[in-house]
């Protein structure tokens, strides 16, 4: 190997270093800028999502507010199901239909993000920290099992899918929620809930082992 070389190779493992060292730095300044604070309160505005029936049996394990996202709201469902409540701005008042892109796709958390995990059974969930984006597209993506659609609608369209691995992430940024399953496919539903220029994500999951979920289970708790 001659020096002209090793000079190029000396260059470029520094260059590496450096980018290495502005990721974590930014990674660390997310976790500290981000001011998270929990509790086991909940909010009215994710309550109303749900009808009166369901809502008796929906216990707050806790919200997360923060200076750079709308609150995260996590439940447990008649102690069978994990549900994660959450809200983002969409950017103009377009059709749902026209928002939502969904991909039969796996998914891994992207390098350029800090993210911190949810309570979940027998997968790992994880949600991005940092500011939110308005939403113009945005994109679900599952591997494992086929997707169904419950209901789609202008203001509400409910999926019901098998997973390995799914994900929603908005533009072109980095992923905002991500689940790996442990072992075989988890079964789940997702709701996206569109007032005006909010758009509401529900998503439920099993919470215990074995547990199984029809179709239409989560849209059962949203009709009024």
């Amino acid at each position: 190997m001659n020096k002209k070389t090793k000079k190029i190779i000396r260059l470029a493992l520094i260059g590496a270093g450096i980018f290495t060292l502005i990721n974590i730095s930014l990674i660390i300044y997310t976790m500290v800028d981000d001011g998270a604070t929990s509790s086991k309160t909940s909010l009215d505005e994710y309550n109303n999502l749900f009808n009166k029936e369901s809502y008796n049996k929906l216990q707050i394990l806790a919200t997360v507010k923060s200076r750079n996202r709308m609150p995260i709201s996590t439940y447990v469902f008649d102690g069978k199901y994990n549900i994660c409540v959450f809200k983002v701005t969409l950017l103009n008042n377009s059709k749902l239909s026209d928002i939502i892109h969904y991909e039969n796709e796996t998914s891994s958390k992207s390098l350029n993000a800090t993210y911190a995990d949810l309570p979940s059974f027998n997968f790992n969930m994880s949600i991005k920290a940092g500011k939110s984006v308005s939403v113009s597209i945005l994109h679900f993506k599952s591997s494992g099992g086929t997707i169904k659609s419950v209901v789609s609608n202008d203001s509400l369209a409910c999926y019901f899918y098998k997973f390995h691995t799914f994900s929603i992430n908005y533009n072109n940024e980095p992923y905002d929620i991500i689940a790996n399953a442990k072992d075989s496919n988890i079964p789940a539903n997702v709701a996206f809930i569109k007032k005006g220029k909010i758009l509401y994500i529900v998503l439920m999951t099993i919470a215990r082992e074995n547990g199984e979920m029809q179709p239409n289970q989560l849209y059962n708790l949203l009709t009024k």
